[in-house]
């Protein structure tokens, strides 16, 4: 299931089962889950498999720096990062070390295969041409 914006995600100290144990809570651009028991009626809770974040003046140094942390440390599978700007995108894979591998970078174009989600791809050049930013 994919969520666009506001949908909360639950990060937990310890145990994903115990509500009163939530340590973070964040609101991605896009999230999907593939567990649906994941899914609860205030949000995600536990980290989604794919989180897209749109990096924006006011939003970036968080997208790029704590979000990043907090999406390895939790074990989001699959980030993109998106500056409509700037004109690129960022595609981290999370490895079996637990930690982020910078995949693919685009500044303009080519075709930008998900790893979480088998058969999604995205024409890159499409984001500048026929989005409004």
């Amino acid at each position: 299931m994919a969520f666009p914006v506001p949908v909360d995600v639950f990060f937990f100290r310890l145990n994903e089962q115990d509500e009163d144990d939530v340590d973070t809570v964040v609101q991605p651009d896009v999230a999907v889950v593939c567990d649906k028991t994941r899914i609860r009626p205030r949000g995600i809770w536990g980290a989604p498999d794919f989180v897209v974040e749109i990096l924006s003046p006011s939003t970036s140094r968080k997208d790029l720096s704590e979000k990043f942390a907090l999406y390895q440390r939790f074990g989001v599978k699959e980030y993109w990062v998106i500056d409509p700007p700037g004109r690129w995108l960022q595609q981290y894979l999370l490895g079996e070390d637990g930690l982020y591998a910078s995949e693919v970078t685009f500044e303009t174009k080519g075709t930008l295969i998900c790893r979480t989600l088998p058969g999604f791809t995205v024409e890159v050049e499409s984001l500048w041409t026929s989005l409004l930013w």
